[in-house]
């Protein structure tokens, strides 16, 4: 097995291979304990009839953004920040780039040596994936999974809807 194909079968493709983060699965046991808090104690132990309405509303408005929630971390944890290079052959970089136009900073490749392998010149590698994410920002440990341009948005309503 050469070195390219051996650093292209360990890169992670989303927050959800293992090895997990220790964090993300806390972050699960926080989530899960908060909800049987409010949902078990909380709501049924409100003391007055009064307070019945407020009882009902707080319950929506909890489980809506506890499902807020769950989707965009779901989907920021489950989506590949990788950079679309990294999966194409070299006959198709060769066909996609040789093809005549005005070649913009978009449409320039770097080589990663850690990678072995063409990604665009936005691309930064991220060590602990072992692979190059287009527009990376971070590597999240509470979904496993870096932030990049194709999920910083799931990440950031995550973020949003958790507050």
């Amino acid at each position: 097995m050469n070195l390219n194909n051996f650093m292209k079968s360990e890169i992670t493709r989303n927050g959800f291979t293992c090895p997990l983060n220790p964090a993300q699965i806390a972050s699960w046991i926080v989530i899960a304990f908060n909800t049987i808090i409010f949902y078990c104690i909380q709501v049924p132990l409100s003391p007055s009839v009064i307070v019945l309405f407020i009882r009902h509303a707080s319950s929506i408005i909890f489980g809506t953004f506890l499902i807020a929630i769950a989707i965009t971390a779901y989907l920021a944890t489950k989506l590949n920040p990788s950079d679309p290079h990294l999966f194409m052959s070299p006959e198709e970089l060769c066909k996609q780039y040789t093809k005549p136009r005005k070649l913009k900073d978009e449409h320039k490749l770097d080589f990663c040596h850690l990678c072995q392998s063409f990604v665009g010149t936005e691309s930064h590698h991220c060590t602990q994936c072992n692979r190059c994410v287009y527009k990376l920002d971070h590597h999240c440990i509470w979904m496993n999974n870096c932030i990049g341009y194709n999920n910083y948005m799931y990440c950031d309503k995550a973020g949003f809807f958790s507050l």
